[in-house]
């Protein structure tokens, strides 16, 4: 299969272009980072409320300033005001947890227009009136108990039941609330251990290698992990034209063309529109979409080289024998401090602007396991399979044709970055891109790359479904 030129010039240009809206149009989509901290302040406020009982009353106080912070209610309404701003079509859901955060600082009056902001709401209208009859101390209306349950989540659910079982002077209602707030309270809080703490002992594994590493490189040079000494390129038959052709057509037009184009016409004709917001069918859509996907952008990478078969030495090796597990991990706990320190920076540049893969979205809302499951398939076994064959196994080899190793390394970074299409992870997803191209180039077996990518993808959707418990 061979495109001529011409056309493949054109095809590239035009696809450059559409490109760039796509990243620019990314920029006025909201970030899951944005979620994500609203998500750790409802499961903190509701970790909070796990009572520690054989510590006296000081060293309760102490330890509920290191786990939550000074003011948690404060400072979970400074985040509502900026998701407020930042996602006003769920404006109504977050002014009912806002106005009760509100009334939990005895800021009545503030409560109250928030309350009645949601008012006119058609989903919230007759929780919104309970709650304001409620602050308001008047006669509490039917059916707030249901609502109440219907609606919110965690810490709010409980906060509202509560302030419903007093008014009414259910006392054996509020002590069955308080146990099965306190059972609760102790998920969120063993939740929000595992999302601190398992990361945070990863970061410092990961230090620690970088600094050893770095220590190697300084006292031995060219006989060290990181040094170029070795770095030699792959002997590459193809030229600039197959390079394009794979990921012009193959991976852009074509694949790009079922997401966009086959797959809404097939939904659209057997009218699934009512299942939209089903999270299982939209789990079941986004791994059968990959499936197409990948499967037409290694048929065009087939195609596209086979001209050239057999392939010389070391071209998409995927041995089980060897040390590729350890490279694997190694490269993943080497690239924990390198991520997470370029997206805290990266935060300050995009304010919570810059867009996020939808699948993370969808995530973070889920507790069910098959839905959970099918995530995993998807983003842990399907991606890593298809974006490292493509980015590692043809895309950096290919390119050590025209640059250094390091060059093509943090080139196919970068365009693996590019490929998300969204702006606010270019500098993240480059990190991680070079990194998972140096275990590559280091191993010369896609097998380590793939596994670190789906160790990546995997504490990334874990956290995800932790987090989405509190929302």
């Amino acid at each position: 299969m061979k495109i001529p030129r011409q056309l493949l010039i054109i095809l590239s240009i035009l696809v450059s272009f559409i490109f760039v809206l796509f990243l620019v149009s990314s920029f006025q989509e909201q970030q899951v980072q944005s979620n994500l901290e609203l998500s750790q302040s409802n499961l903190i406020l509701q970790a909070s409320q796990y009572k520690l009982e054989k510590l006296d009353s000081e060293q309760v106080v102490s330890l509920r300033r290191s786990l939550f912070g000074e003011n948690i209610y404060e400072t979970a309404q400074k985040q509502y005001k900026e998701a407020i701003k930042n996602s006003p079509k769920d404006a109504e859901k977050l002014y009912l947890n806002l106005g009760l955060l509100q009334a939990k600082e005895g800021k009545t009056t503030e409560s109250l227009v928030n309350l009645n902001k949601v008012v006119e709401n058609k989903k919230y209208a007759k929780l919104a009136e309970g709650l304001i009859s409620l602050e308001a101390e008047k006669p509490v209306l039917e059916q707030l108990e249901v609502e109440l349950k219907s609606h919110l989540k965690g810490w709010f659910r409980y906060y509202g039941l509560r302030q419903l079982y007093q008014q009414e002077t259910r006392q054996e209602d509020l002590k069955i609330l308080e146990v099965t707030e306190q059972k609760e309270a102790l998920i969120a809080l063993v939740k929000l251990l595992l999302i601190s703490i398992l990361p945070l002992g990863g970061i410092l594994v990961g230090i620690i290698i970088l600094i050893l590493l770095l220590t190697q490189w300084s006292m031995i040079g060219k006989e060290a992990i990181l040094s170029r000494a070795n770095d030699l390129a792959w002997e590459t038959p193809w030229t600039w034209e197959t390079i394009l052709q794979v990921f012009v057509v193959g991976f852009f037009l074509v694949s790009q063309g079922i997401v966009f184009l086959i797959l809404p016409l097939v939904l659209k004709l057997f009218d699934t529109k009512a299942l939209d917001s089903n999270l299982l069918f939209q789990a079941i859509k986004i791994l059968i979409t990959y499936t197409l996907m990948s499967a037409a952008g290694l048929g065009i990478l087939y195609l596209s080289i086979k001209p050239f078969f057999p392939l010389p030495k070391d071209w998409f090796k995927l041995e089980w024998r060897g040390n590729w597990f350890l490279q694997g991990i190694g490269g993943y706990l080497v690239a924990l401090p390198l991520v997470v320190l370029i997206a805290l920076l990266n935060q300050q540049i995009w304010q919570g602007q810059g867009g996020s893969n939808p699948l993370l979205f969808l995530a973070i809302e889920t507790q069910n396991g098959w839905v959970l499951l099918i995530f995993f398939i998807t983003a842990c076994l399907a991606a890593p399979f298809y974006e490292e064959i493509l980015f590692r196994g043809f895309l950096l080899p290919s390119l050590t044709r025209y640059l250094p190793v390091w060059g093509a390394i943090i080139l196919s970074g970068f365009l693996f970055a590019l490929a998300h299409l969204n702006l606010s992870e270019v500098l993240p997803l480059t990190v991680l891109g070079i990194v998972l191209g140096f275990v590559y180039q280091r191993s010369r077996n896609l097998l380590s790359s793939m596994l670190l990518h789906s160790l990546w993808n995997t504490g990334t959707l874990l956290s995800l479904f932790l987090l989405g418990g509190g929302s």
